[in-house]
């Protein structure tokens, strides 16, 4: 899940959207909202996503203050949903969804007025058609992988659909219900072996450029930070940032890290790292 924004103030009042996919199906859904509140945010995946599909087992959002909040975190616990988040500075780690975003982006800017305030009238559509494209990870529709089947379009009701299916052939509903779930189990196994293609290209890819680091517990690091500071240059701005100790190992490539002891820990990406070499390094922490 993400938020999108903030977009120009449309005449219905919104500025935000909200945007929930699905990792194994790739379904997106986007909802226009007024503000990004933890309750607004709540009260919409409720109302729009819960209600339709059901509770998910799993949540992976980025580090932003409404997903974190109390409201939040209560309505996780209250539905039993497993919250995870990425970590600082690294869109990969939410990867689908910011795709999506910036490909939602494109689509809307070739729809709207010159004011672009109409944009939310225009979004249904779009994520009308962004479910009926082929994925390219899956090799289907996100639609053939959630329904088990393809919406009937516009175009369809002037050129008819691919398949028309003939009901004749089920004598019983039991049949037809049993044939339907054979066939979104057929998808969704020829949609693991293309994701699992999919997943080792772009590791073998990902690893050709990866150089890990590895640190140990109470090792000394700086924490790349290249946000730019409200009032300051941008040019003349330190992206290196710290220096920070090393408090825990979460794996192989993720760190908890803190500058002192009554500082706020951080969860970040061995990446984002850089042993601190100074010659008066935090003594703080013992392991």
């Amino acid at each position: 899940m993400d938020i999108m924004g903030p977009l120009p103030l449309t005449l219905n009042g919104n500025k935000y959207v909200l945007l929930v996919g699905d990792y194994f199906t790739k379904y997106t859904d986007a909802y226009p909202i007024k503000d990004t509140t933890a309750l607004t945010v709540a009260d919409t995946l409720i109302e729009r996503f819960v209600t339709h599909f059901g509770v998910p087992l799993s949540l992976h959002t980025d580090q932003g203050s409404n997903f974190g909040s109390k409201v939040f975190v209560s309505m996780c616990q209250t539905l039993a949903i497993h919250k995870t988040r990425t970590t600082r500075f690294r869109p990969q780690s939410d990867g689908m969804i910011e795709r999506a975003n910036q490909t939602i982006k494109h689509m809307l800017s070739a729809f709207v007025n010159e004011n672009q305030n109409d944009w939310d009238k225009y979004l249904p559509m779009i994520m009308m058609a962004y479910r009926s494209s082929i994925h390219e990870s899956t090799g289907v529709t996100p639609n053939k992988m959630m329904y088990g089947r393809e919406i009937t379009l516009p175009v369809d009701l002037v050129f008819g659909t691919p398949e028309m299916m003939n009901t004749d052939n089920y004598s019983l509903d039991f049949n037809y219900a049993y044939e339907l779930e054979q066939k979104i189990n057929r998808i969704h196994n020829f949609a693991r072996g293309q994701l699992n293609m999919a997943g080792a290209n772009m590791k073998r890819n990902y690893d050709k450029k990866l150089a890990h680091n590895s640190y140990e517990v109470g090792t000394p690091v700086w924490v790349h930070n290249p946000k730019p500071r409200k009032g300051l240059s941008r040019k003349l701005q330190r992206d290196w940032q710290g220096p920070y100790i090393v408090t825990q190992i979460i794996n192989s490539v993720i760190y908890r890290i803190q500058e002192s002891p009554r500082a706020k820990p951080k969860i970040v990406h061995h990446d984002k790292l850089k042993r601190y070499e100074g010659n008066c390094p935090p003594t703080w922490h013992r392991v």
